[in-house]
């Protein structure tokens, strides 16, 4: 994976979401320093990092590992540009330039209440259905609800939490764990249990929000 158009990738995607380097970095669990070297080309992220942008950014790992093709495909951003005219001398009267001025105020007035409107109810109806998650912390332990030992998988989740939301993150969870190499092949049982703050996740507070997965 060429370092410098991952960076590209990386930023881009950063700035779609409106992110700055400190607030991916919090998500990531990592330093805003890591970030930086990221996307400018002087390191590449381990592999646990980036399943988590996978994640967060709703990308496969072959879109995160081709990112000049990914870029190619992602829509350009809107660019505004501002024409300065130069200044000419005004022949019009005072209360003339007064009221096309209100004139003019009240129109980008207008403009931008619906605009907000709008914004606010997109928001409001995307807002059910936004979710996304990355992972903080694992362990083995002993569950009494299963009664058995299994392996647990702690994340944080963005967004609401339904089990339709949650169902893909959970099956790609499953499939990774089940091809991992490094996992006990005697715990037949995945838990994966979800938290609203990272506090909480590495902490293995209690949580009414988990699914079980088997084999």
């Amino acid at each position: 994976m060429n370092k410098d158009e991952f960076g590209k990738l990386l930023r881009t995607l950063r700035e779609q979401q409106n992110l700055t380097q400190a607030h991916l970095a919090d998500v990531l669990h990592v330093t805003t320093a890591s970030v930086s070297k990221w996307e400018t080309g002087k390191n590449l992220p381990n592999n646990d990092i980036q399943d988590r942008l996978c994640q967060f950014f709703h990308l496969t790992h072959d879109e995160l590992h081709n990112p000049e093709t990914t870029l190619s495909h992602l829509s350009p951003a809107d660019t505004f540009s501002t024409v300065v005219k130069p200044a000419v001398e005004s022949k019009e009267k005072p209360f003339a330039k007064k009221k096309q001025l209100f004139a003019y105020s009240t129109a980008v007035l207008v403009v931008l209440v619906v605009v907000a409107g709008i914004l606010l109810f997109m928001h409001r109806k995307n807002d059910a259905n936004s979710f996304s998650v990355y992972h903080v912390n694992s362990r083995y332990y002993f569950d009494e609800y299963s009664g058995e030992e299994i392996y647990e998988y702690s994340c944080v989740y963005i967004g609401a939490f339904t089990l339709k939301n949650a169902s893909g993150f959970s099956e790609h969870v499953r499939q990774k764990w089940m091809e991992d190499n490094n996992v006990r092949k005697d715990i037949n049982t995945l838990k994966i249990s979800f938290y609203k703050n990272e506090q909480a996740a590495l902490g293995w507070a209690p949580t009414n929000e988990w699914v079980y997965l088997f084999r």
